[in-house]
This record gives structure tokens, C-alpha cells and sequence, in this order.
């Protein structure tokens, strides 16, 4: 359960001040009727449950003021439940560093086989594009629901010809190809460097926010991860791709191994098709409240009604 106004909730501490307030007020009254010159209101109050100790309307008063002051904090209900009908694009980085071996067989392999996984997994309502980027993004598979095509166009990737790694127009180009969509759109953007070409990876994820799509990022590579053309080291920008997944409500994963990054890809499969769905709470916590009202006054009535 959730709260849309949670700050209300803080009116449950005025319980405990009314509960000292009730036993002093309990006191007094004891003190008064203690002074009765009526021998036999004095047997009377002593006998059985004195008239005074209304302990079970108490109880039902207060916790239905908790129900209300729950029911003012705006309760809802929040549920997982299975959903197609996603847009999802898989940006791929195809950059000379991806050539590395530390995940085996190398990084490119061990991403298309991941994402060739993925694309098994998703809804048969979906749809998905694949997007490849080195120095500049290119289109490998326009948005489609035919898993083939899909499958084909990930396994016929290479590593890209333009040097460097832009990471802003791979975001740019994956959010063009689904802006246009009233689906939930979904782009899942992987990388093993540092954006150095093109826009700035901050002026893609505006873009993004502004088209209302979801980016969920994967960095992948060890520092033992060796560049075989050039014998350096490829650096993996984590910040970068937290802060992407963190401004457009997504979430950020790190893969070591080719293992890792497959569940990695099964796990974010699993959280694009499950849907949230929010069922508001407020008229069973008023409903519950004003039958314990209705119950304490029927007793108060009743059982415990004031002696005259």
C-alpha cells in the first residue's frame, strides 16, 4: 500500500495525546463519584463494570479516527499485473571496445546473444526495433513484431566503423523511433565506454523525458577488459548511465560476465511487461470508519449508556 499524502499520517500521534487526555478525564470523574452522599449510587458504581470505564467505545473511537486519518492520507493499492503492447528499441554499443574478450567470447557476442534472449522473452504484444551506435547510430531493425526479424537483425550486428562512442545519438535515434507511439516506450541502451561523439548524453535524456520514454541502462566490462587493436583499457562511464536511467525512470545494471547480463536482460524483460495498476483505498478506510462510529454509538445507547 501506498500513500499519495503520507504527511497526514503524522496526525495518528494526536491518539496517544488523547488517550492521556480520556484517563484524566477518567480520574476526575472517579474523584466526583467518590463523593456521592448516596450510599446506594456508591454500591451501585461499585458493583459489575462501573459506568465510567467505557473502555470498548474507546477503542472503537480511536481506531476509527485512525481509519479516517489513514483515509486522508490518500491510500492505494499498488499491483503488478502481466501487460503487452510495449515499444521497445535495444540500443546496442558496437564500438571498438566492445571487441574485448573479458566476457567470452567477447563483449559484442556475449550482448547479441543476451538481447537475442530478451527479444525471446517480451510479450507477444510487444514490439521491438534494435538500434546499433559506434561513432554514430544506425537503425539495424525498425519497430516489428516479428521476433525473426528481430532475432536476424541482432545476430548479422558488427562491430561499427566510426570511431568513438555516442551515446546521446544512439538515445536520440532509439527515442525517435517510438515517439510517435501511444504504447509505453521502452528503449534498453547498452555500453562499455564513454560518450565522446555527438550530443551530450544530457540533452538526449531531455528528449527522452519529453517523449515519455523509459531508458533502462547496462554497463558491461571488466577492468581486466583489454581493446585488442590497441592494447588499452575501454572505461566504463557508470555515472552517465545511472544518471540516464535515473532521470527517465528506468533503472541502471552492471554485467561482468555474460551470465550476468543475460539475467540482466531477462530481469528488465520481466519488468517492462509487468504494469502497475493503483486501486484508490480512501472509501473502505472511511466506510470501516464510520461503522465503528455507528458501533460505538449503538453502545453508547445501550450497554454503556450514562447512568441518571
Amino acid at each position: 500500500m501506498e500513500f499519495g499524502a503520507p504527511e497526514r499520517l503524522y496526525l495518528l500521534l494526536l491518539i496517544p495525546a488523547y488517550v492521556l487526555f480520556y484517563w484524566y478525564a477518567l480520574r476526575m470523574k472517579r474523584a466526583h463519584v467518590l463523593r456521592f452522599a448516596n450510599l446506594s449510587m456508591l454500591r451501585r458504581v461499585a458493583e459489575g463494570k462501573p459506568v465510567y470505564e467505557n473502555y470498548l467505545p474507546l477503542a472503537l473511537r480511536l481506531i476509527a479516527f485512525a481509519l479516517l486519518v489513514v483515509a486522508l492520507a490518500e491510500p492505494v493499492s499498488v499491483v503488478k499485473v502481466k501487460s503487452t503492447g510495449s515499444d521497445i528499441v535495444l540500443a546496442i554499443d558496437v564500438s571498438e571496445s566492445m571487441s574485448a574478450t573479458d566476457l567470452k567470447p567477447s563483449r559484442i557476442e556475449a550482448a547479441k546473444s543476451s538481447a537475442i534472449v530478451f527479444a525471446a522473452q517480451i510479450g507477444g504484444g510487444d514490439r521491438v526495433g534494435v538500434v546499433s551506435f559506434a561513432g554514430a547510430p544506425h537503425v539495424v531493425v525498425p519497430l516489428t513484431s516479428d521476433l525473426d526479424e528481430v532475432i536476424d537483425g541482432i545476430r548479422g550486428i558488427g562491430l561499427g566503423k566510426e570511431p568513438g562512442t555516442a551515446l546521446g545519438d544512439a538515445i536520440m535515434s532509439a527515442v525517435s523511433m517510438v515517439s510517435g507511439s501511444e504504447r509505453r516506450r521502452v528503449v534498453v541502451l547498452l555500453s562499455d565506454g564513454v560518450s565522446n561523439r555527438g550530443v551530450s548524453p544530457g540533452e538526449a535524456v531531455e528528449y527522452a523525458k519529453k517523449m515519455g520514454v523509459r531508458i533502462f541502462t547496462v554497463g558491461i566490462g571488466t577492468p581486466s577488459g583489454i581493446i585488442p587493436t590497441t592494447g588499452s583499457r575501454a572505461e566504463l562511464d557508470e555515472t552517465t548511465l545511472r544518471s540516464i536511467a535515473a532521470a527517465t525512470g528506468g533503472e541502471y545494471r552492471y554485467a561482468r560476465s555474460e551470465a550476468e547480463l543475460r539475467d540482466i536482460y531477462s530481469e528488465i524483460a520481466r519488468t517492462i511487461s509487468e504494469q502497475e495498476v493503483r486501486k484508490p483505498l480512501t472509501t473502505g478506510f472511511v466506510a470501516g470508519a464510520l461503522l465503528l462510529l455507528l458501533l460505538e454509538f449503538s453502545l453508547a445507547a445501550t450497554k454503556y449508556r450514562t447512568l441518571p
